[in-house]
């Protein structure tokens, strides 16, 4: 069976490339929170409509890796554009 690697967390980004809001993946126990982008989204935004207009003004899901968590959502660096970041980007 393959594996799939999963973000440690998933990371709302806004049109400025900017993390407006976090929340974990994987908890350090192995169980899933948000296996995709779409689900993490569905938390942030639970109206799919509201989800579909916040994608058309630029705002995105990013997973990332602990270092990428503090890097971009504690330290608030810009959000490179890309959909998972790991701790080299």
């Amino acid at each position: 069976m393959p594996t799939i690697e999963l973000p440690d967390f998933w990371l709302l980004v806004n049109p400025e490339g900017v993390a407006d809001g976090s929340m974990i993946a994987v908890r350090r126990d192995g169980s899933i929170c948000a296996a995709t982008a779409e689900a993490a989204w569905a938390d942030f935004t639970p109206r799919k409509r509201d989800r579909e207009k916040e994608a058309r003004e630029g705002w995105r899901m990013v997973g990332v890796d602990r270092a990428g968590f503090q890097r971009y959502f504690v330290e608030r660096q810009p959000v490179p554009d890309s959909d998972v970041l790991g701790s080299g980007a």
